[in-house]
């Protein structure tokens, strides 16, 4: 800085310093602005007026206007405009001081979280990289250098390299407002390694074209593999929740509406889509059972084997088992019902089933010990009866005795018989000798054993046999165990002074057995199950009658034989039971 005295002419203040300008500005200073060499007396600021003074973001500043000073009062002037500049550095000094903290922040934020960086000049395609970039792929910044877009390319895999240069260009058109890819980069150890690659245009030329491009690294390896086994796992559960057999629901607690269902509810008619958002309480027949779940979940928070019954699309009722737990909600989720729903149906159909057959066979016990009772006193009575009076019983009232202990004998021995027929049958140690046979003659048989039974009632028994005779397959012993049934149950069933007919008949090439009484009747939702074993009616009438086992016997056995068994009733009026069995030929015996 040059100062001369006060009141005279002088070129005024030059305040310059060539390290202070932009190196391309310090040659296109002068010639911008004086295409001559300076005159002699003129101003050096005039020569250099407006060429900048750059800050560390290359900012210009002016110098000082060109000026001529010639009195003292003025120098308070160029006093003012000094304190302007020294003002100006000091703001530029301060703000070259913040724009290196906020690098070395930056550069303290990268390296924590290990991001590479690079720069790379597309004119020469020299590219600038930290050394975390070097380091992510197992190398020091030494050992890659010099490096340059070749380096980039030697350690990115073919197939991502191809994508990577679309997506720059892409960005480098105006098509996208940054580039970002994800790669895979080769470690110096072999191995790849995901990478996310981000960058963006950061400097252009006069006419807009971008030059260079910057951006960074990042090693995403690791919540690749987590997205991965995510996806893994989401792919299995996807599946187990699309094939599970149960049915798996999410229920708002509150609203009761369907939030999530599995599609295994289409085996019950419903797709998922129309069963999602509504009311779980729709499907359900019995509000109490509802209720009931809902108030164990809130006293338990989970509830386990809860049976529901609930109605399919098709209006059947069957029995669900719930497995659910109450979610507690948020501010902002709602609290929910999460868990399974099994059908039971069938297994709780079987535990009826189970629990009805002990019931039965508890009574069946009861009633056979009754039945075998029965008989049993009368023999010892009438025997112990015979026996202390054979001196003074006359001989009409011993023949009675005798006959009334044959029949509660004979009483008794059918009892056992069907007892042993239906434990060989359960067992499946049945054996039959099927031979040609006429009926005829083992009717006779059966009606002279059961007369007497038939004549306590005042029962007639009438038989319409053709005179031709009839012939069937069927094992002799079986055959009588199946008369006897069946004209047994006839007479207790009918009425005093009833009648029992059996009737047979060939048709179609099929033998037609009939045996008809007059007596009570069957109720008509009891003739679906009167073949059951133990099962006995519970009409009045039915009660105090039978084991449960004769029906059942006599179905095995037609069925053993190739036959089948018809019942028709009408309630107070009578009873026809039907046996259709094949034909046989009477030389085939």
């Amino acid at each position: 800085m040059d100062r001369k005295a006060p009141g005279t002419k002088t070129r005024g203040f030059f305040v310059h310093s060539r390290r202070l300008i932009q190196a391309d500005d310090a040659e296109r200073g002068p010639k911008e602005n004086q295409q001559k060499k300076p005159k002699k007396n003129q101003p050096a600021n005039a020569y250099y007026e407006r060429t900048p003074i750059p800050s560390s973001s290359i900012e210009r500043i002016r110098t000082l206007k060109p000026s001529t000073i010639s009195s003292a009062d003025s120098m308070q002037t160029h006093q003012d405009e000094l304190s302007g500049i020294r003002r100006e550095l000091e703001r530029l000094q301060r703000e070259n001081r913040e724009l290196s903290s906020d690098r070395r922040r930056l550069e303290m934020v990268l390296s924590g979280a290990g991001a590479g960086t690079w720069d790379w000049n597309l004119g020469t395609d020299e590219v600038a990289m930290n050394k975390q970039w070097a380091a992510m792929i197992g190398y020091t910044l030494e050992e890659i250098s010099p490096t340059s877009l070749e380096t980039f390319k030697n350690h990115c895999h073919p197939e991502d390299l191809k994508c990577a240069f679309a997506v720059i260009q892409e960005h480098l058109e105006g098509k996208r407002d940054h580039y970002e890819c994800e790669i895979r980069m080769r470690h110096r150890d072999g191995r790849w390694i995901h990478v996310l690659d981000r960058g963006s245009i950061v400097e252009r030329d006069g006419k807009g074209r971008p030059t260079r491009l910057a951006g960074s690294h990042i090693d995403i390896t690791e919540r690749k593999k987590s997205t991965d086994e995510l996806a893994r796992k989401e792919w299995k559960y996807r599946a187990m929740f699309e094939n599970i057999q149960d049915v798996y629901a999410e229920v708002e607690a509150e609203s009761g509406l369907i939030l999530e269902i599995s599609p295994s509810i289409e085996r019950y008619g419903y797709s998922r889509e129309e069963l999602l958002h509504t009311s779980i309480a729709d499907y359900y027949p019995y509000p109490e059972e509802r209720l009931l779940l809902y108030e164990q979940l809130r006293e338990h928070r989970r509830v386990v084997d809860h049976e529901v019954h609930f109605r399919t699309k098709s209006g059947e009722l069957r029995v669900f088992s719930f497995t659910v737990e109450m979610i507690e909600g948020s501010e902002v989720l709602p609290a929910k019902i999460v868990g399974t729903m099994r059908d039971v149906t069938i297994r709780k159909r079987n535990e009826e089933q189970i629990q009805e057959n002990v019931r039965l066979k508890n009574s069946f016990l009861s009633t056979v010990s009754h039945e075998l009772r029965t008989p049993l006193f009368s023999i010892l009575g009438f025997s112990s009866a015979l026996l202390k009076g054979k001196e003074t019983i006359d001989s009409a009232t011993r023949e009675e005795f005798l006959n009334i202990i044959h029949d509660e004998s004979a009483r008794l021995s059918i009892l056992i018989e069907d007892i042993l027929t239906i434990s060989r049958i359960d067992a499946g140690n049945s054996r039959y000798h099927p031979v040609v046979l006429n009926p005829a003659p083992l009717i006779d048989d059966v009606v002279k054993i059961l007369q007497r039974m038939a004549a306590e009632k005042e029962i007639m028994i009438n038989k319409a046999l053709p005179p031709e005779g009839v012939h069937i397959t069927f094992d002799r012993d079986a055959f009588r165990q199946v008369l006897t049934n069946l004209v047994g149950n006839a007479i207790k069933y009918s009425l005093r002074g009833g009648s029992v007919v059996i009737g047979l008949e060939e048709k179609n090439g099929q033998a037609l057995l009939s045996v008809s009484d007059d007596g009570v009747g069957i109720p008509a939702e009891d003739l679906t199950k009167i073949f059951e074993q133990f099962y006995r009616s519970a009409h009045s009438a039915h009660r105090a009658h039978g084991t449960g086992l004769g029906l059942a016997i006599v179905r095995d056995l037609v069925e053993a034989h190739g036959g089948t068994i018809d019942a028709s009733s009408t309630l107070d009026e009578g009873s026809t039971f039907t046996l259709s069995l094949p034909a046989a030929s009477p030389s085939a015996g």
